[in-house]
């Protein structure tokens, strides 16, 4: 039988700031800056600023659509960016922790390094792209939403990734790539 214990420490940090604007109620326009800090990442890469920024043109509302009213409701163009970032689901990845055998000599504990030191990891950034349109018609009795996105991942975080084990360790988490996903 073997007694163990563990113990980690987190700290996150987020500061949002945003601000809106709206001119006659046709054209909208949305910025946003959002500034985070995680201690699971090392010095040089502990904080992160991720920008947004949305407008939406209100079609319906402009001089030539007045003939349409009887029976559009609203017709209105939208486009947005925005970014948000991810941290590393563990802590202390950036020094290098030690644990010991199970086993003793001479009632001593070997110790071995049980991790890779990570100084390098950096933010799983989501970068979103969206366009859309929106029409009511009909005393809002028909509505449509059409929209159509691509969200790319950058520094995607790969937890495990597998490596050649002559370093004494198989396997590491590591910032690796890039994804894209696109859809309507």
């Amino acid at each position: 039988s073997r007694l163990t214990s563990f113990q980690s420490q987190t700290r996150s940090v987020g500061l949002l700031l945003n601000g809106q604007y709206g001119f006659k109620d046709k054209y909208l326009f949305n910025a946003g800056l959002r500034g985070d800090g995680n201690s699971r990442f090392g010095p040089e890469n502990r904080y992160g600023l991720f920008p947004s920024a949305s407008f939406r043109w209100r079609i319906s509302g402009e001089k030539f659509m007045e003939k349409y009213r009887k029976f559009i409701d609203d017709l209105s163009f939208r486009a947005s960016y925005g970014e948000s970032g991810n941290a590393p689901r563990r802590d202390y990845s950036y020094f290098s922790t030690y644990s010991t055998f199970s086993w003793t000599y001479l009632g001593v504990a070997g110790v071995y390094p049980s991790n890779m030191e990570l100084q390098d990891l950096r933010w799983e950034t989501i970068v979103g792209k969206n366009l859309g349109l929106n029409l009511s018609m009909f005393k809002r009795r028909i509505t449509l939403d059409v929209e159509v996105y691509t969200n790319t991942t950058k520094n995607l975080f790969f937890p495990g990734l597998q490596i050649s084990s002559f370093t004494g360790f198989d396997r590491v988490d590591m910032n690796v790539g890039t994804m894209e996903n696109k859809g309507f």
